[in-house]
């Protein structure tokens, strides 16, 4: 992975790690990501958190976008990307 995305994508797992509140709908998500997102996701985000906040971080973000939406967002990751991802995982802490 090359460094911009290996640095977008911890600003975005900080982001994701900061935004946890309650808990996760075990729905399954609309919105499969493919194994090497999930796995590049996943593993940054497990610097930072919990494998359960991960794990409903990552459920959250497949309900609401697909993978091509997350991936745009992740490159625009300006103040108000950052709003929406923080907004979406708020309902993982505790996990």
């Amino acid at each position: 992975m090359c460094t911009r995305m290996r640095e977008r994508l911890r600003r975005f797992v900080a982001l994701a790690a900061l935004g946890v509140a309650a808990g996760c709908a075990p729905a399954p998500p609309p919105n499969p990501y493919p194994p090497e997102l999930i796995e590049n996701f996943m593993a940054g985000c497990r610097r930072r958190s919990s494998e359960s906040i991960c794990e409903c971080a990552l459920g959250r973000i497949q309900r609401r976008w697909t993978a091509d939406e997350f991936r745009q967002l992740d490159e625009t990751l300006g103040d108000a990307a950052a709003a929406q991802i923080a907004e979406t995982v708020a309902a993982c802490a505790g996990r």
